[in-house]
C-alpha cells in the first residue's frame, strides 16, 4: 500500500513538473494593492521527513514491475537518510513559515501566523478564518528533500512551494505562484525558479549520507531563498 502511494506522489508530481499541468502565474501588484498592510500566513505542516529520490528512473519504463522498483529504491533512501537527520529535528514547515514572515516584515508588512491542523495540503483553503488581516497567505509545500535529475546526477537540496495571495475583503486572488528551488527538470516556465546551492549538492547517496548532518541546511537555504523570492515578489508600492 505504501509503495502504490509512493508511486501516485511521484508520477502526480512529475505530470505537474513535466507541463502537463500548467503552473498559476498571477503576479502581484503592489499598486493596485495598497490598502494590503497586515498579511496572515497559512501553512499546514509539511512534517519532518524530507524526500530522497531522483527522475528517469530507468524502472520507470517497465510498467507496473518497473515502478514498484523504482518507489522501493526511494523508499528505502529516504528511510535511510531521515533516520540519519532525524536528531536535527528540522521542521520545513515551520522554518520556512518563519523566514516568510520575516522577509514580509522587512517589507514592512504587518505579518501573522495561522497554523493549519491539516498535514501535506494539496489544494489551497476554500474558506479561511474571520479576522481584521487584510490577506491570507496560504503556503503548501509540495515537495522538499534531496533530488537529482538522474541516476548519475547530484542530488540537490530542493523545494517547491505553491502559495497564493487572498484579500480578505473580498476573496480575491491577487498573487499566486509555485515557487521552487534546487532540481529543475522539466519545470513550466511559469514557475518561479530561484536556483540552487552548489555548496550543498552531493555526487550520489552515499556521500549525501556521509554528510548528512550538515545537509539539512541545504535544505534551509532552499527555503530561505524562496522565502526571499514570495517577499520580493510581494514588496509593497
Amino acid at each position: 500500500m505504501k509503495r502504490n502511494l509512493y508511486i501516485g506522489l511521484i508520477t502526480l508530481f512529475s505530470l505537474f513538473v513535466s507541463g502537463c499541468t500548467k503552473a498559476p502565474n498571477v503576479n502581484y501588484n503592489a499598486q493596485m494593492h495598497k490598502d494590503i498592510k497586515k498579511i496572515t500566513i497559512a501553512s499546514s505542516n509539511f512534517g519532518n521527513e524530507l524526500d530522497v529520490y531522483y527522475h528517469n528512473h530507468p524502472g520507470m519504463s517497465f510498467g507496473l514491475v518497473g515502478s514498484l522498483v523504482a518507489a522501493a529504491e526511494f523508499s528505502s533512501k529516504k528511510t535511510t537518510y531521515n533516520k540519519l537527520i532525524a536528531s536535527n529535528k528540522f521542521n520545513v514547515s515551520s522554518y520556512l513559515v518563519s523566514r516568510v514572515a520575516y522577509h514580509l516584515a522587512k517589507q514592512k508588512y504587518k505579518v501573522t501566523t495561522l497554523k493549519l491542523e491539516a498535514k501535506n495540503r494539496t489544494e489551497f483553503l476554500k474558506e479561511y478564518p474571520k479576522s481584521n488581516t487584510d490577506a491570507y497567505l496560504d503556503i503548501m509545500i509540495a515537495n522538499a528533500g534531496y533530488i537529482a535529475e538522474s541516476p548519475r546526477a547530484s542530488y540537490k537540496p530542493s523545494v517547491y512551494v505553491k502559495t497564493r495571495l487572498v484579500k480578505n475583503r473580498d476573496k480575491s486572488v491577487v498573487y499566486d505562484k509555485f515557487v521552487s528551488a534546487g532540481e529543475n527538470f522539466a519545470l513550466p516556465k511559469e514557475v518561479d525558479y530561484v536556483g540552487f546551492e552548489e555548496n550543498h549538492t552531493y555526487k550520489d547517496f552515499d556521500t549525501l549520507k556521509t554528510k548528512c548532518k550538515s545537509s539539512t541546511e541545504g535544505i534551509k537555504k532552499a527555503l530561505d531563498k524562496i522565502a526571499k523570492r514570495i517577499a520580493l515578489s510581494l514588496k509593497r508600492g
